[in-house]
């Protein structure tokens, strides 16, 4: 420490020979060594008492902590509204104890004379020489100069055998700092051996509002999905962490439904094997979740929040009405159909489907399906190409054709279902399926009459008559057909006239031609191949173009013989 010299300020005053006094060099400079002291001395203060205060800080912290833990753990789990109460107390509490110790160092300044009696005090040899050195300077009457520089001597020597360090008392930065050693181990202690982690209970007072269930041995944490919402019939996966001193065979499910028809049933968890997760599957029935619930977890002593499930209708899109046109070949009347899926019409017929979708449709199409030979037991389809349908809101409606496979021995799709996606982007994945019947239009019967013998001999210039029936068992003939063949050459192609037979059922036709052989030019010795096609009415599907059903005889065999003097017509 420094001590102050008057002879060093005489010294240098008669050095430079100014007109300035030693008494005035000495009382500056005394001056400004005592300032420099007191204001270290105020530094020190503000220092310890600042430490002290953020220290009480602390303590009230821990202690606060220590003693909430306590009661959750041990004595009464803290509602919600005790968990509010508590955060109020804490926060007054260290709100007080800052304003009261540490507001005021940061805004305020050490008055010198605290600074000044806390020196003496720390020497009592002083004698308020110190004291009275401030007063002095801070009265306002004249005082004689050899006085003042005898007063500010006195206080300068005094305050040069002094250590300002060991002048500021820190008697309550030592208590409280033995309070908050004693405060952190007891925390650390209460931290390692109790079973029960008091770092629950400090978030529950931080977060008075949160789902954070109250200490136990068993630790139950990063439950999934936590509250949620599953569409009816969903089944819901459910996990969570689990830690502390418990079986694998602890750890359960405890569920209830909303309406309480369902009270705490209890669904075991599986063990994954890795970093305390266990899981399970929940579902209230073979199809799944009917109802909403609510459910925690539950092992041993370890309790999660309760969470909420909610049960959405299932995305669903239904038919409103199914429209079938048959072709108009077919003669028959358009008809409509309500609130049933499966179709059964004729080959050809257009196919309107109207439907109606329990949510906003965002799009929405036809999904043709086709049940394999070996799959239609098994219920699994083959997906074909989607049909889109025309939405608006909650309705849609899409077209195709009832048509047969290129074999014609069945539909093009044996099955068909609706999918959706609404605009919320939820999909109807459970959709059903329809079946599908398509009515083929059959072949039309056609048989040559006459000649009634398959292989008959014919004088080249003898006339014989033809004559073909023809019938359709469901439309009509549009056409008989007959053909004559030679040496693998066309010779004829005659599209017959249609006579309706009326005495018969079915619709059955007549068409009949008379031949010559000399007309055909055929000559003795010639074999001809005679047979004739009948075609009915079908339309091509989905166009207006003719795709008929065409039948076809047997084969006549016509041997042309020699010339004979007098032909007769045939009757």
């Amino acid at each position: 420490m420094c001590r102050f010299d008057p002879d060093i300020a005489e010294n240098m005053a008669t050095q430079i020979k100014s007109p300035v006094t030693t008494d005035d060099l000495v009382g500056s400079k005394i001056d400004r060594y005592v300032g420099q002291q007191l204001k270290r001395t105020s530094q020190q203060v503000r220092l310890s008492d600042f430490v002290t205060g953020i220290i009480a800080v602390i303590s009230f912290a821990l202690a606060f902590f220590i003693f909430a833990a306590i009661i959750d753990a041990w004595l009464w789990p803290l509602t919600p509204f005790a968990r509010a109460v508590a955060l109020t107390l804490f926060a007054g509490g260290i709100g007080a104890i800052f304003w009261l110790t540490v507001w005021p160092l940061m805004v305020g300044k050490i008055n010198p004379q605290y600074a000044a009696k806390m020196i003496e005090e720390a020497r009592p040899g002083f004698k308020n020489s110190l004291l009275n050195y401030l007063e002095l300077k801070r009265d306002q009457r004249p005082v004689h100069r050899a006085i003042l520089n005898e007063v500010s001597k006195r206080a300068a020597t005094d305050l040069s055998q002094v250590s300002i360090d060991s002048a500021v008392d820190k008697s309550n930065l030592i208590r409280f700092g033995f309070v908050l050693v004693g405060l952190v181990a007891l925390s650390i202690g209460y931290l390692i051996f109790s079973p029960k982690s008091p770092l629950p209970t400090v978030m529950r007072v931080l977060a008075p509002g949160a789902r954070i269930a109250p200490p136990a041995a068993v630790m139950i944490q990063s439950v999934t999905p936590g509250d949620t919402a599953v569409f009816f019939g969903d089944r819901l996966e459910i996990t969570a962490q689990v830690t502390g001193t418990h079986d694998v065979d602890d750890v359960n499910i405890v569920y209830s439904a909303q309406d309480a028809q369902i009270v705490e049933a209890v669904m075991p968890m599986q063990y994954s094997g890795a970093n305390g997760i266990y899981s399970a599957i929940l579902e209230t029935g073979p199809t799944g979740i009917q109802q909403p619930l609510n459910y925690y977890i539950a092992a041993r002593d370890g309790v999660s929040p309760t969470y909420a499930i909610d049960v959405r209708p299932n995305p669903s899109i239904s038919i409103n009405s199914i429209a079938i046109t048959p072709p108009k070949y077919t003669h028959l009347p358009a008809r409509t159909i309500a609130g049933y899926g499966e179709i059964q019409a004729v080959e050809g017929s257009k196919i309107e489907i109207n439907a109606i979708a329990n949510l906003p449709i965002d799009v929405a199409y036809i999904v043709p399906l086709i049940a394999d030979d070996e799959s239609a037991e098994s219920g699994e389809y083959r997906e074909l190409r989607a049909i889109p349908m025309k939405s608006d809101g909650r309705q849609a409606s899409g077209q195709f054709v009832a048509a047969l496979n290129s074999n014609r021995n069945r539909p093009l799709f044996t099955h068909y279902k609706m999918k959706f996606r609404s605009t919320n982007d939820f999909q109807n994945d459970q959709a059903n399926v329809y079946a599908i019947r398509v009515i083929a239009d059959l072949a039309p019967d056609v048989e040559i009459v006459e000649p009634a013998q398959k292989e008959i001999a014919i004088p080249v210039n003898q006339p014989f008559p033809v004559e073909v029936w023809a019938s359709d068992l469901d439309y009509e003939i549009s056409s008989i057909d007959l053909h004559i063949d030679h040496l693998g050459t066309r010779i004829l192609d005659r599209n017959l006239e249609l006579e309706v037979d009326g005495q018969s059922e079915g619709g059955r036709v007549i068409a009949g031609l008379q031949l010559t052989p000399s007309d055909l030019s055929l000559e003795p010795g010639d074999k001809a191949i005679i047979f004739a096609t009948a075609s009915d009415n079908r339309i091509s599907p989905g166009s207006d173009l003719p795709d008929p059903n065409i039948s076809r005889t047997e084969n006549y065999t016509l041997i042309v013989t020699d010339e004979i003097a007098n032909p007769k017509e045939p009757k």
